[in-house]
């Protein structure tokens, strides 16, 4: 194995123009409808250029196994965040 640096080199050289992409490590479980929010996220952001990124819980007390629900809203924070700027020009902030 050549590493995760290299395979995202081989992934983005697949891109050919589609209007959304993604990436995400092997190991992530999806929950039900994930697509449905993520998308509905991205609505959400009133900006065709917006970028959605998170770091990702852990599957424990967060995903139904059996029925792959999710079972909480909550993600992990892992620094200071908050809005800043004013209407069209609101964005968050990462301090």
């Amino acid at each position: 194995s050549v590493g995760p640096v290299f395979a995202r080199h081989l992934g983005h050289r697949l891109y050919r123009g589609e209007y959304f992409a993604m990436q995400s490590d092997a190991h992530v479980e999806f929950v039900q409808r994930w697509d449905d929010e993520i998308i509905e996220q991205w609505h959400t952001a009133r900006n065709e250029m917006a970028i959605l990124s998170t770091y990702l819980s852990g599957v424990e007390n967060h995903i139904d196994l059996d029925t792959g629900e999710r079972t909480s809203k909550s993600r992990p924070i892992m620094c200071v965040s908050d809005f800043e700027g004013q209407g069209d020009m609101k964005h968050l902030r990462h301090g």
